[in-house]
């Protein structure tokens, strides 16, 4: 049987700080109230904190539950594999994030230079605890999550959504609905 091991060796702790809009939203249309928690994120000595918020409950909820506990574990970490797949050439990912908009009916307000400076940003703070290789056994324990618990392929998407095009260059997003669930930071739904 397939050891998760990578999965098992991250520890996040997350602490609640707010119910309401998410500070660190770049979509000024998303009007939605999250459940916002400081997540520290531990990965064998080494630590990254950053903001993640969701919308499973519909009031602040301070403490969760093992399983749901579990469940966000696997979300954070379902973005964090996604948000590492920012290409080396900017004119690639500009191609890239132009298809996206097409696809999606949508238009971002940020300039394609600062969505890409942003994401590599968000990629190298990943890489900075994870490592490339790090970041592929999340991946391939992600996916064995999945097969092993088929209820969970609802927030493991990374091999489904947008930031998957860039690593073959073969654009998978359609008109899904899943915009704004692809991301901790969800800057793709800006420009």
């Amino acid at each position: 049987m397939y050891k998760m091991e990578m999965i098992e060796k991250i520890k996040i702790e997350m602490k609640s700080v707010d119910f309401g809009e998410y500070p660190d939203n770049m979509n000024p249309d998303d009007n939605t109230k999250y459940n916002t928690y400081e997540v520290e994120i531990n990965y064998e000595g080494r630590i990254i904190k950053e903001l993640y918020g969701n919308r499973w409950f519909d009031e602040l909820q301070e403490k969760v539950g093992d399983v749901a506990k579990e469940t966000m574990k696997i979300d954070i970490l379902n973005h964090i594999v996604s948000d590492c797949n920012v290409p080396d050439d900017f004119e690639l990912f500009k191609t890239k994030i132009k298809e996206f908009e097409m696809v999606n009916g949508i238009t971002m307000t940020m300039p394609y230079e600062e969505v890409y400076k942003q994401s590599i940003e968000q990629q190298d703070k990943y890489l900075s605890i994870f490592g490339r290789v790090g970041i592929e056994e999340i991946r391939n324990d992600l996916l064995q999550y999945r097969k092993d618990i088929p209820e969970s392929e609802a927030i493991i998407r990374f091999d489904t959504n947008w930031t998957e095009m860039f690593r073959d260059g073969k654009t998978r997003v359609e008109n899904e609905g899943n915009v704004e669930e692809l991301g901790i930071r969800r800057i793709e739904n800006e420009r």
